[in-house]
């Protein structure tokens, strides 16, 4: 399987350089951190763009929280995955986003050890939804190895374009 390609919205762009070193250095092979976006009006745009495998999505930010990003994504990209990724991490919340269409829960307290089987998880059952549809950017080696996470994640969109075929 080629790299999975990924969409990072939380309204932290601390936390959103931390999670894309994160994942960059831990699965580098693995996973490609495509765009970010730091809310749901952003991620649903960017999402349009950059038709990402798998959407890893916060709950609680300005404007549109996650919990309205959930349908309209689900509608408008059915084929996309969505992980919550929240500091809000009670049953009740996971209850909610799991009916609203989400893939997956996972806690920022264990991040570390869910994420990744949480993202290789939901990719898979998407791929296997939809049978012959390539989603995402396709990477060479190259661009793979050469990925680095964004730097200066304080203007939207630093990796606008990321991935695109062209």
């Amino acid at each position: 399987m080629p790299p999975i390609s990924l969409l990072l919205v939380d309204d932290n762009p601390r936390f959103l350089r931390v999670l894309s070193r994160f994942l960059h250095t831990r699965y580098p092979a693995d996973v490609v951190v495509v765009d970010v976006a730091r809310n749901g009006i952003e991620a649903l745009a960017r999402a349009q763009v950059v038709r990402p495998l798998v959407v890893l999505l916060d709950l609680a930010m300005p404007g549109m929280p996650g919990w309205e990003v959930i349908p309209r994504l689900r509608k408008e990209l059915p084929e996309v995955g969505i992980i919550v990724l929240t500091l809000l991490e009670s049953d009740e919340y996971r209850e909610m986003v799991l009916e609203a269409g989400a893939d997956a829960f996972v806690g920022k307290s264990t991040l570390v050890t869910e994420l990744m089987p949480a993202i290789r998880r939901v990719a898979t059952n998407r791929l296997q939804r939809i049978p012959g549809k390539e989603i995402g950017p396709v990477l060479s080696g190259e661009q793979i190895a050469g990925h680095e996470p964004p730097e200066d994640l304080e203007e939207p969109h630093v990796r606008a374009g990321a991935g695109h075929r062209r």
